[in-house]
């Protein structure tokens, strides 16, 4: 819930210790922290002559930021099939001749226990194979970290919770 306390986080050096977490609500607004995303600072063209944030050209602007450097799929495909240093056969295992507007994609969705090994951190792997190389396409990582416990013993104890509830983590990559 937005207004679940975030523990350990507190919002004050000498509150009260029972109550006063942040929570997702608190910090929703983060310019109020006095912080701004690198990413989210509005372009010099997205202020109106009165000096208001023109949103519609701000939205314009991050959307086109966001395709720079996280481009989709389609994008980055073209790029590769403009670098003449790479040849089309060498990375798509296809000649020039292939249809220019598809291509082999893959999405993986991932469902793990990231307590599985009782704690330890551990990796998994996605591998692509073709009839000529294999190549990693992507890894999960699941960093352990904090031993998963009790207040009482020590360890994390929203790890032991989420440990014992058999809470399951889930990630999406292509």
């Amino acid at each position: 819930m937005p207004t679940d306390p975030l523990i350990p986080f507190h919002t004050k050096d000498n509150g009260d210790p029972e109550r006063d977490y942040w929570t997702s609500e608190i910090t929703r607004h983060w310019t109020k922290l006095n912080y701004q995303y690198d990413d989210l600072v509005p372009e010099l063209d997205a202020s109106n002559p009165d000096g208001t944030l023109n949103e519609e050209r701000s939205t314009l602007d991050l959307e086109a930021h966001i395709q720079e450097i996280y481009p989709s799929t389609k994008n980055y495909v073209h790029r590769i099939r403009l670098d003449h240093n790479i040849k089309n056969i060498d990375f798509f295992d296809r000649d020039e001749t292939w249809d220019k507007d598809s291509w082999d994609d893959y999405i993986i969705n991932v469902v793990y226990d990231h307590y599985a090994l009782n704690g330890l951190s551990y990796a998994i792997q996605f591998w692509v194979e073709s009839h000529s190389d294999s190549r990693m396409v992507g890894q999960v990582y699941a960093f352990a970290g904090l031993v998963p416990g009790s207040a009482e013993s020590g360890g994390c104890t929203n790890c032991g919770l989420q440990r014992d509830s058999k809470v399951l983590s889930k990630l999406r990559f292509h």
